[in-house]
């Protein structure tokens, strides 16, 4: 009988849902995918792997769906899996209600990642010729002084998203973000972005983002950039964005890298066009985090 409450202990956690989660990636993958179909009856699927589905919309829309998150959630023990896929399908419904127009500028958004000080300076000039504040961009709060702004990238023009832009859309603000970043990844994956390293002698492994240079910092939004950090550097990250076309990378455990990427981030932001940040952040729980020395 002495063993009798380790055996209830053992029993107790593996009822709990976090430890419940015997289902594989392949098969909440299937499970989504069924119960996907019943909800958008007139898109169509495609598996690109386990936890990443394509949607083609009726109305020309196509989305990719990445289950990573909502996966996480049901291994954690924070949802179900009826939970953790219901609420995410629900998310997905208001894609087949968009119209053509909408299509057409959701099919070429793509998320800017900027500073508060830059929201600051387009307040202060629409300010002062007496622009309705509803024309200020749409942004959301990444972290630290980091800001996500949405611009419509065309083959003609690139302009910014307004807040009342963003009004006018049939979409929630988690759908813009997931298709905006979907967009981003499937760009950065057809130019063949990826991640060199950089000869500076002694002062640790330092490496940087190689794109296009327009979407070097924004990328670390994407999947396909957090995919090539788990292939090139295991283990946590820091990373620094001094301009929009600069993205330095060195593992958390090699110091002097470190002390590399945050001396040449802090020191080239003043000096740099299309500045963003003097500091370095690293990447927990799937988002980024501003760290200091």
């Amino acid at each position: 009988m002495k063993f009798y409450p380790l055996l209830f202990v053992l029993i107790s956690i593996f009822s709990i849902p976090g430890f419940a989660a015997s289902t594989s990636e392949q098969e909440f993958t299937r499970q989504y995918t069924e119960r996907a179909k019943l909800a958008l009856k007139q898109a169509t699927f495609n598996q690109v792997d386990n936890l990443v589905i394509e949607i083609e919309f009726k109305n020309g829309l196509k989305v990719t769906s990445y289950l990573a998150n909502s996966y996480a959630r049901y291994i954690s023990g924070q949802a179900s899996m009826d939970e953790a896929l219901t609420d995410f399908i629900a998310s997905q419904v208001e894609y087949q209600n968009l119209d053509e127009s909408d299509v057409l500028n959701i099919s070429q958004l793509r998320p800017v990642i900027k500073s508060q000080s830059y929201l600051d300076g387009v307040k202060s000039q629409l300010a002062a010729v007496g622009v309705n504040e509803i024309q200020l961009p749409y942004y959301e709060k990444l972290t630290g002084e980091l800001l996500v702004f949405y611009a419509i990238d065309s083959p003609d023009s690139l302009r910014f998203l307004t807040q009342q832009d963003f009004q006018s859309l049939a979409i929630s603000s988690r759908n813009l973000r997931s298709k905006a970043i979907a967009n981003l990844d499937k760009y950065l994956n057809t130019i063949n972005a990826k991640i060199e390293k950089l000869d500076i002698g002694e002062h640790g492994d330092v490496y940087m983002l190689v794109a296009d240079e327009n979407y070097e910092a924004t990328a670390i939004l994407t999947p396909s950039f957090k995919k090539l950090l788990k292939q090139k550097i295991p283990g946590e990250v820091v990373i620094g964005i001094p301009s929009r076309n600069i993205l330095l990378i060195a593992s958390k455990s090699d110091n002097k890298a470190v002390m590399s990427v945050a001396g040449i981030t802090y020191s080239q932001f003043p000096e740099l066009a299309y500045a963003i940040s003097p500091n370095i952040y690293t990447l927990k729980d799937d988002s980024w985090q501003q760290i200091d020395l």
